[in-house]
């Protein structure tokens, strides 16, 4: 059994972390699924997803900060379009994030939280004069825990290249998610 949800984040700011939890808890309590995965994955360049502490908004704010501080918005990059900061910044970051599930929750530590990570929200507001949405896949998948490890049944996944959702035939159907064209 899988279940995928697609949610729009709105930016305001150039660069912020904004949290996730809520549409993550609502996507999993969606699925119906009580034990296995969830993946959550951001199809775009100059955006990414973490996992960090959310209980301190001072965290978001230094790790924007320090991000800031190691790659410069303007520091004569080659691309023309003025974000390479922000192409930068979204490698560094990374486009997923996946956390076990277990009794219908994210198991996730105490202060951590999902956080969309945007770095080029506020360019594209001024040439677009409007909000822009962010796209982010959830993606639970049922397995069975144990142990805190995951009992696969027949599923291959690749845990190891962070930038990859792991392509799969689950049940017959192709995930669409994994086309990019949603």
């Amino acid at each position: 059994m899988a279940y995928l949800k697609e949610i729009s984040i709105q930016s305001r700011e150039r660069a912020e972390l904004l949290k996730l939890d809520a549409q993550v808890e609502e996507a999993i309590a969606e699925s119906g699924i009580d034990e296995g995965v969830c993946y959550v994955y951001v199809p775009h360049t100059t955006a990414g997803v973490t996992i960090n502490e959310g209980a301190d908004p001072d965290v978001a704010n230094d790790l924007l900060a320090r991000l800031a501080d190691l790659v410069p918005l303007r520091a004569g990059y080659a691309h023309a379009e003025g974000n390479a900061d922000s192409h930068i910044k979204a490698t560094l970051v990374g486009n997923s994030a996946m956390v076990f599930v277990k009794d219908g929750r994210p198991l996730l530590g105490t202060w951590q939280s999902f956080f969309f990570c945007e770095f080029d929200g506020t360019e594209m507001l001024v040439r677009s004069n409007h909000k822009m949405a962010g796209r982010v896949g959830i993606f639970i998948q049922k397995d069975k825990i144990v142990n805190s490890s995951i009992e696969y049944e027949g599923l291959l996944v690749i845990f190891f290249l962070q930038s990859y959702i792991y392509y799969n035939y689950y049940n017959g159907d192709k995930l669409r998610f994994l086309s990019y064209g949603w």
